[in-house]
């Protein structure tokens, strides 16, 4: 029997072996392989984890992240291959195979007009399908980022996303810039979002505000690393998050491995920063000639570039040069991801620039089904220095009398130069950020997670203005209010360290055939540390001498900030037949910036959705294939500052032993502001799933607004109490349309259509009539926006004057100058009677934040290979200051110089920038693209998969402005101009340059 068992061995090996020499008929003679790429129709850009199968065959595979995919041993036959994936239509085609064939199959596939299955984490007990939400979440992928004229996050979010505005940065490299989510709602603190990456909570605070520029920390999270980001927009979406929350949050997924080969991506971009049209910005320049008395004018900016001043253009075409390299695979074990980006850029007025090094890694580990690990972990380096107040320098202050004198006699020339080459502002940063999440299904009805992480930040600035000024020496050119004779050295050293600890945890239970329940719990803490340092240094004795210890007078600082939050929140979801959802959550939150006497902060949530189209009754009326019905209500809160509740003593010092004088009165019994938001909306697909339309209202109410009260002086205590007094409203709509217009080749075109309008109010603000508006972050004033009970958050006001007479003739000083007095709501709205101007209110002009907003993105894709994309922006209903021209009316307008216009004069004694007040409303050619993909045929004789070429130009032309002059006449630069220093729209201070207009030519290569 042992001989027989062996004998048929030893024959079954022999034939095994014959088989895999020469090949075994009714094996791999009778077996082919299907291979191919599959690419999203609306980027060109090839789709990752895509399920591709053939369901008779049970035969299946992922594609990579090159979009290839691979189906081995497809036996002979017609056979329909499938391909899906979460957030796309279903694709399919019908093969023939015959034997020892390898068939090419690529696939097309287009997004879905509304992604109900789309998984969302933000707001979210451990991930949620779409479906179930009663909020609204945006969403972006990588591959849009990826086709886009994107440098900056803010640009990715701010762009498209209805609800969502992007403050645009001052025109110079690396300024700062603003994302606002609806509209505002808060008197006294900040107006941005939470920011968390891979579910930690990083910081992103601006420093350094001033009225130049400012340095915003989200520029160190590279596009590049980026693989998906999710907005939520409000309370109702954010109460999980809690305090802090209420205006909006959002998450920032980096890239992560993926089973696979290890694919490598590298892009390679330059390209050029310019300001737009200067000449005409800047205008004519007004004088009265001292030799002959004769009023004259020039072009300040075409002055100095002529041959007897600077012989040059002032301003250069600034270069862009930015490099990435990634790699990504791995097994069923372990996958992983690493990536190295260079940014270099420089601005138009060759001294500024912003430059950085990027690294970030990722390794996901699943040692079992139901355990994963993933670590990320990031690190930057990387500098930026401000141009200063150029545009001020040359447009405010540069005197026209003195554009006669040569070099290094004071003249325009000097100040510009002494403020371009005299002074030194440069910020280095620094990033490094971890993060931990473990996912674990120990039972198909159980699943917890835990993410942990920590993100340290460093910023230093360092100031400098060497002996002799801004114009090294040069006489005549100390006239911007520093101490640059003697010199001026500043240093100041921030580190921010935030740590975050998230534990949630869901059981699921059937409770009937049709209802099912998940019950989540979950358990956030998170800390922030800040330590600052300042040293100074002035008045050196000779130019040598650069350092703070070489200085006379010498002073030094040190701040430390600690704030931490522990929240605790409970969920329960109802899902009937996976058509109905209703969810009811509350969050109890308590914060070190609390007052003692407050109690922990209760934030509940409940939302529903229904997915009506399931339903047996729905038959597609007028179309409509898909159709959901949500609603959300929720609260979550909004922070004071960390010390606002504290009674605060500040050291003097004195003859002997120093003592303490009171600083701030502090409130124990202060507490969080209060966001409660409803937001009701739908979402539709008609038209054989060619149109997608959501829409959404929301009404929000912040109630315990916290209100900067002043101190009675008997007191003791300086200044102001910040106290929970006050109310205000909000409310909006949000449409967004996404239409395929043509969906076969040669031509492909869809359009993309987002529309927002939005408002807010005061409601109640106890009692007081006005507060100054001032910025969170620095305590800076505003000019001109006020916040007024029964008006608009930070509305622009300023006296109005309605007459005047010439004392005598038809020029000169004026008299009887009268203004508006005010009527309506609080006595400020403009109508009411004229008043001499010294009674008379800082009337209402209009708000500051935009009313509405518009974006069109039209994409044609032109024989699969080429894209062409093209964007509009629009927005208005608000009201701008313009402060740098309010500069140029005290000094050198014509009709300053001239004194010939009574109005004009009577708002030279009483309201400098009334005549500036200008309407913001415009549309703009925002950006162009060209992305050309090249043919997998010629990408692989490269030696890559797929490889593309796109150039773009961003922010082109302004095609529409409500106002381009002043209703006196000037100029008006840009609708776009916005103070750095400040949350609120409305504020454009001197200096601030209009924002940069920029193209790039972009090489991707995948291998």
């Amino acid at each position: 029997m042992c001989r027989s068992f062996c004998l048929l061995t030893m024959r079954a090996a022999a034939v095994l072996a014959m088989a895999s020499l020469f090949g075994a008929p009714g094996l791999s003679a009778q077996t082919s392989t299907i291979t191919g790429r599959v690419t999203d129709t609306g980027t060109g850009e090839p789709l990752a984890s895509a399920q591709v199968f053939i369901v008779e065959l049970d035969l299946g595979a992922l594609t990579q992240a090159n979009g290839r995919y691979l189906l081995l041993n497809v036996p002979v036959g017609t056979h329909t291959v499938t391909v899906q994936r979460i957030g796309f239509r279903e694709a399919t085609a019908t093969v023939l195979v015959t034997a020892g064939q390898t068939v090419a199959l690529d696939f097309l596939v287009t997004e879905a007009a509304i992604q109900l299955e789309q998984l969302i984490v933000t707001g979210t007990a451990g991930g949620t399908r779409r479906r179930a939400l009663g909020n609204t979440v945006a969403r972006i992928s990588a591959a849009a980022i990826a086709v886009r004229p994107v440098t900056r996050i803010e640009e990715a979010v701010g762009s498209g996303i209805p609800g969502v505005r992007f403050i645009r940065p001052a025109g110079s490299a690396g300024g700062a810039s603003e994302i606002r989510i609806r509209s505002s709602n808060s008197l006294s603190l900040g107006l941005g979002p939470l920011i968390y990456v891979d579910g930690i909570r990083i910081s992103t605070d601006r420093v350094f505000a001033d009225r130049n520029g400012a340095t915003s920390r989200l520029q160190d999270i590279d596009p590049n690393m980026i693989e998906s980001i999710e907005i939520i927009k409000g309370p109702a979406a954010a109460t999980l998050y809690g305090t802090e929350a209420s205006n909006g949050v959002i998450q920032i997924i980096t890239k992560k491995g993926i089973e696979g080969e290890t694919t490598f991506e590298v892009s390679l971009e330059g390209g050029a920063n310019w300001q737009p049209h200067p000449s005409e910005n800047f205008g004519l320049h007004w004088y009265v000639d001292p030799d002959t008395g004769e009023i004259r004018n020039h072009n300040m900016y075409e002055m100095l570039k002529g041959p007897d001043f600077l012989g040059r253009d002032l301003w250069q075409y600034g270069p862009i040069k930015r490099f990435n390299v990634n790699a990504r695979g791995g097994s069923s074990l372990v996958r992983y991801f690493a990536g190295l980006s260079r940014d270099d850029v420089e601005g138009y007025s060759g001294v500024d620039y912003t430059e950085s090094w990027n690294a970030q890694a990722s390794i996901s580990v699943v040692p079992y089904e139901s355990l994963s690990l993933t670590l990320n972990i990031s690190r930057l380096s990387g500098s930026t220095r401000t141009p200063g107040a150029l545009i001020c320098t040359l447009d405010c202050f540069a005197s026209p009398i003195q554009h006669r004198l040569p070099l290094g006699q004071g003249g325009a020339a000097d100040i510009y130069l002494g403020q371009l080459l005299g002074e030194t502002d440069i910020r280095f940063r620094s990033r490094t950020t971890w993060s931990l999440q473990v996912t674990h299904n120990p039972v198909s009805w159980f699943t917890q997670r835990i993410t942990g992480g920590v993100d340290n930040s460093g910023l230093v600035r360092e100031f400098f203005v060497p002996l002799g000024g801004r114009g090294f020496g040069l006489p005549g050119t100390n006239r911007l209010g520093s101490n640059g004779r003697e010199g001026d050295r500043n240093i100041w050293d921030i580190n921010t360290k935030t740590r975050t600890l998230d534990y949630s945890a869901t059981a699921t239970f059937a409770v009937t055939d049709q209802l099912s329940s998940a019950t989540s719990v979950g358990l956030q803490y998170f800390e922030e540390d800040r330590s600052t340092f300042n040293l100074h240094g002035e008045d050196f004795a000779v130019e040598s001498l650069e350092t703070i210890s070489g200085a006379n007078d010498r002073t030094s600082s040190e701040d430390f900030l600690e704030n931490i939050t522990v929240g605790l929140f409970v969920q329960n979801e109802f899902n009937w037949e996976d058509r109905i959802f209703l969810t009811g959550a509350v969050r109890f939150d308590d914060n070190s910036a609390f007052g003692t006497n407050f109690d922990a902060a209760v934030y509940p949530k409940a939302m529903g959705s229904w997915v009506m189209s399931e339903e047996d009754f729905w038959g597609s009326p007028l179309g409509v294939e898909q159709f959901r019905l949500r609603g959300a209500w929720g609260k979550s809160g909004q922070q004071p500052d960390a010390f606002a509740a504290t009674r605060l003593y500040a050291p003097i010092t004195g003859p002997g032993q120093g003592a303490l004088t009171p600083l701030a009165i502090g409130n124990p019994d202060l507490g969080p502001e209060i966001g409660s938001e409803i937001e009701l909306g739908f979402d539709a697909s008609l038209v054989d799933d060619r149109v997608g339309v959501e829409f959404t209202w929301y009404s929000r109410t912040t109630k315990d607004a916290i209100v900067a009260a002043p101190v009675r002086p008997s007191v003791g205590f300086p200044g102001v109490q910040l106290v929970n007094i006050g109310q205000t409203s909000s409310w909006g709509t949000e449409t967004s349309i996404n239409v395929q217009v043509l969906t076969q080749n040669p031509v492909r075109w869809d359009l993309n259509f987002a529309f927002s309008s939005m408002g807010n109010r005061i409601d109640d603000m106890g009692g007081l009539d006005a507060l100054v508006v001032t910025a969170s972050q620095n305590g800076m004033r505003a000019r001109g926006q006020l916040h007024v009970e029964g008006l608009p958050i930070a509305g622009l006001f300023e006296k109005e004057v309605v007459s005047a007479d010439f004392v005598s003739g038809n020029s000169g000083a004026v008299t009887n100058v009268m203004c508006d007095g005010g009527r309506g709501i609080a006595g400020r709205e403009m109508g009411g009677p004229a008043v001499p101007c010294d009674d008379a209110p800082q009337v209402f002009f209009g708000p500051g934040d935009p009313t509405w907003q518009v974006h069109l993105n039209s994409v044609w894709t032109l024989i699969e290979d080429w894209r062409l994309s093209v964007t509009l922006d629009a927005q208005g209903g608000n009201w701008l200051n313009g402060d740098y021209i309010a500069g140029q009316n005290t000094r050198h307008a014509e009709k300053t110089i001239k004194q010939d216009d009574a109005l004009w004069q009577g708002f030279r004694e009483f309201s400098r920038d009334g005549p500036t007040m200008y309407r913001g409303d415009f549309l703009k050619l925002r950006e162009v693209s060209l992305r050309y993909s090249l043919p997998p045929a010629l990408a692989a004789r490269l030696g890559g998969s797929s490889a593309s070429i796109v150039g773009s130009v961003y922010n082109i032309a302004t095609l529409w402005a409500r106002d381009r002059f002043t209703r006196f006449g000037q100029y008006i630069w840009d609708q776009e101009m916005q103070a750095p220093n400040f949350e609120y729209m409305g504020q454009v201070p001197g200096g601030t340059p209009p924002p940069m207009s920029r193209a790039t030519l972009r090489v991707n290569f995948v291998f």
